[in-house]
């Protein structure tokens, strides 16, 4: 399944991309992503499900939080679905993506 395959591909290097964007305490859209990745836009939101699902899996800071759309610099509503929807958990969430140390991968 190339697609599939593309995804998985992408999920490294857009950990290492949302891990700078927490330690500059910044924030990204997917088309910034998607041009730093060197992939089209559609793609990253399926390779961020994994981030997510990886980081609530492994107890670390879902570093998903960083991602928000050009128009609203909000997070998309998928986005909150692991939170039960409720979109007033974003600031601590942000919070603690910005506080959690982050290992250097070597």
């Amino acid at each position: 399944m190339v697609k599939g395959r593309r995804v998985a591909e992408l999920v490294a290097p857009l950990t290492a991309s949302l891990v700078a964007a927490a330690r500059r305490r910044g924030l990204v859209t997917d088309g910034e992503l998607a041009d730093e990745l060197g992939t089209i836009a559609r793609v990253v939101p399926q390779a961020l499900k994994v981030v997510q699902g990886r980081s609530l899996a492994d107890g670390v800071p879902d570093l998903t939080a960083l991602v928000v759309a050009r128009a609203t610099r909000r997070p998309a509503e998928g986005f909150f679905a692991p939170y039960g929807g409720r979109e007033d958990r974003w600031g601590d969430l942000l919070a603690d993506v910005y506080a959690h140390e982050w290992p250097n991968k070597s």
